[in-house]
């Protein structure tokens, strides 16, 4: 008959006792929803110790038991699998999995601070188009002491201040081609304008009443991924220690708001806040996940009103780049796999 060996720590072993120089254990049966074991697979066993100080209770013992047949199949066709695959096949895959999201962020300038003249203390951005190449970005603005509902302000990367485009009334925006800003008036739908060239130093703004292409550059963001949102709402109660997302220590709550996801559903950046009893959000977050590895990294955070670093403010460009606003100034970040 075919025996393993197999050791057992003590807390598994109940002693009989310890006289003189021998020490008796009784070993207890295996469950028998052990998977390795058969039931009663164990057998008594005389044991030498060297001394009868009750410390010497503690020591590791060593049995003998049946592993059943099944089990040893089952681990030799396990080890025959892995043994198998293609070494080729195997190392991307482990290298992949250690490989962690790295995140750079930059700040690109204020974005209501403007060539001549600065929006009052009532203006909040409305939504950012960026240009294909991240370049350029193009954003609305609010300002109800100055009664502007939908300006148009612009922002080059070769640039310290933003450029105030269009006064108000700005319906959608979208990039016909690099470098070229299109857009439409609320007040007349029927007609477009374009700026030929957003990085000039002096935009012009052209009539177009044939109407140029219109990209929903200001549709709704793409619906994201419940497996993305399950992994961000997972991680923020881990990260503030709430159990079915409830702190039980804490007057606030923290969930995920809101998630956007990267072109190909590649990436997704996911924002997360804090609400009391009374409905108020506090401390917003951005972080980035990957939704295959399920890998996150924080991006940025801000302790107070959520007014400061608002949700809907946020848009990728491509892939690997993401914007947003942190106290009227635009970020970006760029992530790294």
């Amino acid at each position: 008959m075919q025996t393993s060996l197999v050791t057992v720590p003590y807390a598994s072993v109940e002693p009989d006792a310890c006289v003189a120089s021998t020490m008796r254990y009784t070993v207890k049966p295996p469950s028998v929803d052990s998977p390795f074991f058969d039931t009663g697979a164990v057998e008594r066993r005389q044991r030498r110790c060297d001394c009868s100080h009750p410390s010497c209770r503690g020591r590791l013992i060593i049995i003998r038991s049946r592993m059943p047949m099944r089990s040893r199949t089952a681990a030799l066709l396990c080890g025959l699998l892995v043994a198998c695959s293609p070494r080729g096949e195997r190392e991307p895959q482990r290298a992949q999995a250690a490989r962690p999201l790295t995140v750079s962020t930059t700040e690109r300038g204020p974005l209501l601070d403007f060539d001549a003249d600065s929006a009052g203390g009532a203006a909040h951005i409305t939504h950012l188009v960026p240009e294909g190449d991240g370049d350029g970005i193009a954003f609305t603005f609010a300002d109800s002491q100055q009664h502007v509902a939908a300006a148009l302000g612009l922002i080059d990367r070769q640039r310290v201040h933003a450029r105030l485009a269009w006064p108000d009334s700005v319906a959608v925006i979208w990039w016909p081609k690099l470098h070229q800003l299109a857009f439409s008036s609320a007040a007349d739908s029927n007609t477009s304008y374009l700026i030929a060239d957003a990085h000039a130093p002096e935009l012009q703004v052209a009539r177009d009443s044939g109407g140029l292409p219109l990209e929903q550059s200001m549709a709704a963001p793409q619906a994201a991924h419940p497996a993305a949102r399950a992994r961000a709402s997972a991680y923020i109660d881990s990260v503030h220690l709430q159990l079915g997302g409830r702190g039980e220590h804490s007057l606030l709550r923290y969930f995920v708001a809101d998630v956007v996801m990267a072109p190909g559903d590649s990436l997704a950046a996911f924002y997360a806040v804090a609400t009391d009893s009374s409905g108020a959000r506090f401390n917003p977050s951005w972080y980035v996940l990957d939704p295959r590895s399920g890998q996150i990294a924080p991006v940025d955070r801000l302790v107070g009103h959520v007014d400061a670093m608002p949700m809907q403010v946020a848009t990728w460009d491509s892939v690997t780049h993401f914007f947003y606003v942190k106290e009227r100034t635009l970020y970006e970040v760029h992530v790294a796999r």
